[in-house]
């Protein structure tokens, strides 16, 4: 009897080594791959405002982003579940598989500090963008009820009028863009998130914590930030709207009288 269960024992405890091998080298290999995905978006974020810069760019580095989030949760939750796992074992293995598992999770905080360092640099590249272009596309000046020769002017209206409609599509630019810097915010928050559980996993990492509650409260700030320029679009959407509905019933408006008055002075001569 005793004999069976020793035997038991044994394949279970090897089960589970084997199991335990096998997380631990997903782990690793997860680790590897952020850490490349990391490189290439430096690459891309490097390249972001410059000549070199185009939506097929941005929509790469969105992708990449977005599978490399989903890595980092998944191998987190992966080390969560290495580290709960008792195996039965001789002092040297227990400090053996111990060691092992506070590298793994030595190695996947040093790569999510570098993945969060990329997405706080595409997100400050982001936000500067928007406040350029929000500067470089203020409303134009409401038209003068004034102007002389208003039949002769009629071009100017015209050209008036694809000013509006160019206004039109560089705000929506800047929407997307504010909505590009919102799922930013929610990226560094839910990294944020993961350091959280990894802080109670690395040994005599003090320090490291430290510098992930900074990270965290520069995050809120962050966020604070990102709502105010999204409070500011939409203001100045509101605007426009206004802005083309005057264009739209005051020139025809002047048009019309100025045709009248030439009309009348024609008849009357």
């Amino acid at each position: 009897m005793d004999s069976n269960l020793r035997g038991y024992n044994s394949y279970q405890n090897e089960t589970e080594k084997r199991d335990f091998n096998r997380t631990a080298q997903n782990v690793g290999s997860n680790i590897q791959k952020i850490s490349q995905n990391v490189l290439s978006m430096n690459k891309m974020v490097n390249l972001m405002g410059t000549s070199q810069d185009n939506p097929e760019l941005r929509q790469k580095l969105y992708q990449i982003k977005h599978y490399t989030n989903l890595l980092a949760k998944d191998t987190s939750s992966m080390l969560l579940q290495l580290s709960q796992v008792q195996i039965p074992q001789s002092p040297p293995e227990h400090r053996e598989y111990k060691m092992q598992r506070e590298k793994l999770a030595e190695d996947l905080t040093a790569a999510l500090n570098a993945f969060q360092q990329t997405q706080r640099l595409a997100y400050q590249k982001e936000r500067e963008e928007v406040q350029k272009n929000r500067v470089a596309h203020g409303l134009p000046p409401p038209p003068s009820k004034h102007r002389e020769n208003q039949l002769i002017e009629l071009t100017p209206s015209t050209q008036t009028q694809l000013q509006i409609e160019q206004e039109e599509r560089d705000l929506q630019i800047i929407q997307e863009q504010e909505a590009s810097i919102r799922q930013l915010e929610n990226d560094i928050q839910e990294v944020s998130e993961i350091f959280k559980d990894l802080g109670k996993l690395v040994h005599n990492q003090g320090e490291v914590v430290d510098s992930i509650e900074a990270n965290i409260e520069g995050t809120k700030v962050y966020v604070s930030s990102g709502a105010t320029h999204l409070r500011d679009a939409n203001r100045y959407s509101s605007q426009l709207r206004k802005y083309k509905c005057l264009i739209c019933v005051v020139i025809p408006a002047i048009i019309l009288i100025c045709t009248i008055i030439v009309l009348t002075w024609n008849q009357s001569n």
